[in-house]
């Protein structure tokens, strides 16, 4: 079993022994550090969902004056690079931390 921030865990049955054992990465606190101050979301096309929550981000934090970056996922090195938990397809994060 491995685990990573905010409770994920990753849980293996493996079929075929000769395959090395899935891991998360650890550099989950860098991936933060690299957002600094003011508001990011980072998305992907992966959900329909995500445009409905992404827009609701954007409208409340507009009408408190914070304009957000928004940053689109695009493909598994951007999501190595840049996605600060496991789940992967949405985040919002203020001033370096997750919300």
């Amino acid at each position: 079993m491995e685990n990573a921030p905010y409770s994920f865990q990753l849980y293996v049955y493996k079929l075929n022994q000769e395959h090395s054992d899935p891991y998360f990465p650890n550099n989950w606190a860098q991936r933060l550090e690299r957002f600094g101050e003011g508001l990011t979301i980072l998305r992907t096309h992966q959900c329909p969902y995500l445009e409905i929550a992404a827009q609701n981000v954007i409208e409340a934090v507009e009408a408190v004056g914070i304009q957000p970056e928004i940053i689109y996922i695009r493909d598994r090195s951007q999501l190595m690079e840049l996605s600060p938990t496991p789940y992967g397809v949405f985040h919002v994060i203020c001033n370096g931390e997750l919300v």
